[in-house]
């Protein structure tokens, strides 16, 4: 707004400060050199003068209007905060969507490029998926709040179920790829943490909004032993094939596996 002229006689809405719409019909009266920055000399409609900075001029008087709106749909966007206990599930959806089509901020909120491909993508209407939700036009794009990110991923899951499981079971199948040697990258104990209360927990939202039952208690233990069993046999092939070239560090491997192993016992000590 500030990047507009302003001219002698016309009508502008004066805001006395940033925080409430509560604007004043002024008329320019004059434009007061300053070394700076000019000032201006305004009249108010019960006849009072002020000479005031441009920051408080901040919109043509039959804009003012569209400029509540605004400041009004931007308040909200900021306090629809994101979830942070679904941020991770909602970044991990949006990779269903195109960045030409929208993007997801790290502040959670989203910036529409294509609201007629994200519609045909999502399957629902913008005005009904977005109903409630902070918005605000950005040129040709249409910024959410953190709100309508969320709805927007739980009806990508929705409307498109078998590639968001995919997402979801991406990383269920966990695997260290990160090299220990290497700076700046995590260890195998830090990478397994974060699996753990990152992964994990996300693709289980991501179960949940696709309309699959959740991981049970059993499900997990099972799975949990039936990787134990199989990570044993595979440690034990590694301890094997490497006594051939090492037989006092696989003797020393060897050891440490079965006397280190833990039970049921230790967790409950514990």
């Amino acid at each position: 707004m500030e990047t507009m002229d302003v001219q002698v006689g016309e009508v502008w809405a004066y805001y006395p400060d940033d925080y409430r719409p509560n604007a004043s019909r002024v008329e320019i009266l004059e434009i007061v050199p300053r070394p700076k920055k000019d000032r201006y000399l305004i009249r108010f409609e019960d006849g009072r003068e002020r000479e005031v900075a441009r920051t408080r001029l901040k919109c043509r008087w039959e804009d003012a209007q569209a400029y509540e709106e605004k400041l009004a749909a931007e308040e909200l966007i900021r306090n629809q905060a994101p979830d942070s206990r679904l941020s991770g599930s909602i970044r991990r959806v949006f990779r269903l969507v195109p960045r030409e089509v929208a993007t997801l901020e790290h502040s959670g909120q989203v910036v529409i490029h294509d609201t007629a491909r994200l519609a045909a993508r999502t399957g629902l209407p913008m005005d009904v998926l977005l109903a409630a939700c902070g918005q605000v036009a950005e040129g040709s794009s249409l910024r959410v709040s953190a709100l309508g990110g969320q709805r927007i991923a739980m009806a990508l899951c929705v409307a498109h179920p078998a590639e968001a499981l995919q997402i979801a079971r991406g990383r269920d199948s966990y695997a260290d790829h990160y090299d220990d040697e290497r700076p700046g990258y995590f260890s195998p104990r830090r990478d397994y943490r974060w699996y753990a209360h990152e992964e994990a927990p996300a693709g289980e939202i991501i179960r949940n909004w696709c309309g699959a039952l959740p991981t049970s208690r059993a499900e997990a233990a099972a799975a949990a032993e039936a990787e134990c069993h199989r990570l044993w046999l595979l440690a034990h092939r590694l301890v094997n094939e490497l006594s051939r070239h090492a037989l006092p560090l696989a003797e020393n491997l060897r050891k440490d596996l079965v006397n280190n192993q833990i039970s049921a016992d230790d967790v409950r000590a514990a």
